[in-house]
């Protein structure tokens, strides 16, 4: 989470206006083309929505390589339209990870899953003033110690 790259955005936002957002922010940090990076986001959401409440999604996604872990939190107020049902997302944890990473990469969707289910997460999360807060709110919030 240190390293995490966090974005507030101004919204609202489809969800193709999200990929492009996160393809172009990890593309030169994993070295993956941003349309590849883009269609596999777009893929696993269309295998599965990644949206896991009206309010929180996680796409995640595995590529090939080694050594690369990137994992991005997003705040849109206005909220991002990931289908009919979940049309107001308004935080997101985007990560992406390499096949021999497999363990932390579960081990960060436990730790995302903790930290939005504790009491009054919805809350804090939209009243962060910006971006640190936002940041302080996930590196000081009691949650498995999975992810540093």
């Amino acid at each position: 989470v240190k390293n995490a790259k966090i974005l507030d955005l101004h919204g609202p936002l489809g969800i193709d206006q999200l990929f492009e957002i996160i393809s172009e922010n990890v593309s030169p940090e994993i070295e993956i083309d941003k349309e590849e990076i883009f269609t596999l986001l777009k893929n696993r959401q269309e295998d599965c929505n990644t949206a896991i409440s009206p309010f929180i999604a996680i796409p995640h996604i595995i590529i090939e390589g080694s050594g690369h872990f990137f994992l991005m939190l997003i705040r849109c107020k206005e909220g991002i339209k990931f289908t009919s049902k979940e049309d107001s997302v308004k935080a997101v944890f985007a990560f992406i990870g390499t096949k021999e990473d497999r363990a932390f990469h579960l081990k960060t969707l436990a730790a995302i899953a903790t930290l939005v289910q504790q009491e009054n997460f919805e809350e804090k999360w939209l009243n962060a003033k910006d971006i640190h807060y936002l940041k302080d709110m996930v590196l000081l919030s009691k949650r498995m110690r999975f992810i540093k």
